[in-house]
This record gives structure tokens, C-alpha cells and sequence, in this order.
């Protein structure tokens, strides 16, 4: 599988737990359900990655009418299955959600935007060996601002550390991605919407060297040949109580599933998705 192109949510998703890697990317098995995080993650994204795109032509909507876009994409998402945590309300997240966005907008509405949504592929190297790896990561930057600002937007439910950051693999390919593509160094910028009781906004900057780049190009030369010798064995920890992949998990036996025929993804960037829920 020479060639393999990658994502920073597939990496993630592998490093996670390899079966659920399986399950989605190999298998291309449905989620059972959505995760209530997941759909506020999505609702939150799409409302602003419109203003985002408002601001690349010169306009600056006022934050009522984002906010009005994001109630309307909450609804959507409530179209679909959607898991919630025995904590959640539905209506008061809504609530929580439109708050938000409303102060992202006002913090950010006199901001110099460069790019939104701007999609990336590039080539896996180690440039202090000088070592090619015969795989390419893809993606999308949310948002680049004057002065090579990287902003990375989050929805969340607890204040993320500093030093938490510096382990994220997906801050890691995002800075690798900006220095292969234009060559300078970026100032990470993480925006995270913390969807607590007080919703807040909160932006910490954080960064990655040459050598850190190094480091995320090895790991995911790794990951992939762990995705190549289809090595996907399940992860049980913390994290399997909200797994949308529970009933296949469950069922698994090697290689087979629970169901002889089981339906297929359709959508063609899942993992563009994925990435916006809660980390």
C-alpha cells in the first residue's frame, strides 16, 4: 500500500484504538450512534467555519446572525441518532452553544484572515535525516491568521493544560503540514469553547520544532505500517463507554463481526469531521 495518504484524525483514531481504526477506515462501518459531543463539535464547526468564510471576502457578520446559524445546524444534528451523556441537556447545550459562538465572533471579528478550511497534502519526511517515508499526510487548517497564526478550534467540556497540548498528535501533524507547505514556522494558536455551566473562550499558544517534526514523522511512518500489516486489535480502557463502535467491539472475533453484510460509509471525509469533536 505504497502511497498511503493520511489523516491526523486517522493517526489519532489509530494511536486510540487500532480496532476502531478497523472498524472505520478498513471495514467502513457505520458508527452505531453519534455522540452527543460530537454533534455540538459539528454544529459549533459549521457555524464557524461560515463566519470564517464571511471574513475571507471582507465582511463581518454580526454575531446574532452566527449564532442564528449555529441553532439551525443544532437542530440538524438532532435529526440524526445522537448519544448524550446522562448529564447532558440537549436544550441547555443549545443555549450554551449559541453563547459561544456569539463570543467567538466578538473576540475574533476584527481578525486579518488569511485562509479558512484550507485543504493540505504533503509528503512524510525527516528532515534531519533527510529520510522520505512513501506516505503523505492530508487535511484542513481551520484557520490561518496574519503572521502565521495556526488557529485550531475546539469544543470542550474542561479547561485543556498547556502541557497537555504539547502530547497532542494533532497539533503536531497541523504544524508539521504549515512548515512542509510554506516553509516558516507557525504560532499555534488552540481556541477552545469550553461548553461549561459559565461558557467560556479560551486561547492558548503552543508550539512544535524541527525536532518535534521529526518525531510525528516517524510515528506516523509507524502507525502506517501498522495500518498495512492490518494490525487493528481492540484498546479496552476509559474510553470504550462512549465508543460508537461498542455492539461490533463486542462481537469481535479477529477478523470477523457480528453481521455477514454490513452497509458502507458514504460520506468520502469522515475523518474531516471527527476531528472537531471532543477531545
Amino acid at each position: 500500500m505504497a502511497g498511503l495518504i493520511l489523516s491526523a484524525t486517522q493517526l489519532t483514531t489509530f494511536l486510540m484504538c487500532p480496532r476502531k481504526y478497523g472498524f472505520r477506515y478498513k471495514e467502513r462501518i457505520p458508527p452505531e450512534f453519534q455522540a452527543g459531543a460530537f454533534a455540538f463539535g459539528r454544529a459549533v464547526h459549521s457555524a464557524l467555519e461560515w463566519f470564517h468564510g464571511e471574513k475571507t471576502i471582507g465582511k463581518i457578520p454580526p454575531a446574532v446572525q452566527v449564532m442564528k446559524i449555529f441553532r439551525a445546524d443544532f437542530d440538524s444534528e438532532m435529526e440524526r441518532p445522537v448519544r448524550w451523556k446522562d448529564t447532558d441537556d440537549p436544550a441547555e447545550l443549545a443555549e450554551r452553544g449559541a453563547e459561544l459562538v456569539g463570543m467567538y465572533v466578538e473576540h475574533f471579528k476584527d481578525m486579518d484572515v488569511h485562509a479558512a478550511e484550507l485543504p493540505f497534502q504533503v509528503p512524510l519526511v525527516d528532515h534531519e535525516t533527510g529520510e522520505i517515508f512513501p506516505w503523505r499526510l492530508r487535511g484542513y487548517f481551520d484557520l490561518i491568521l496574519a503572521g502565521d497564526q495556526l488557529v485550531e478550534m475546539k469544543t470542550a467540556a474542561r479547561r485543556l493544560a498547556p502541557s497537555d497540548l504539547l502530547r497532542r498528535v494533532q497539533l503536531s501533524a497541523y504544524a508539521y503540514a504549515y512548515r512542509e507547505r510554506f516553509g516558516r514556522d507557525p504560532i499555534l494558536l488552540v481556541t477552545t469553547l469550553l461548553k461549561t455551566k459559565k461558557p467560556a473562550l479560551e486561547i492558548i499558544t503552543t508550539n512544535r520544532t524541527y525536532k518535534d517534526d521529526a518525531f510525528f514523522a516517524h510515528l506516523a511512518d509507524q502507525v502506517a505500517r501498522g495500518i498495512i500489516a492490518e494490525a487493528f486489535p481492540p484498546n479496552p480502557g476509559w474510553m470504550c463507554e462512549g465508543c460508537e463502535y461498542q455492539d461490533h467491539c463486542g462481537a469481535w472475533r479477529g477478523t470477523r463481526t457480528s453481521q455477514q453484510h454490513l452497509p458502507i460509509i458514504t460520506e468520502p471525509d469522515t475523518d474531516r469531521e471527527l476531528a472537531i469533536a471532543d477531545q
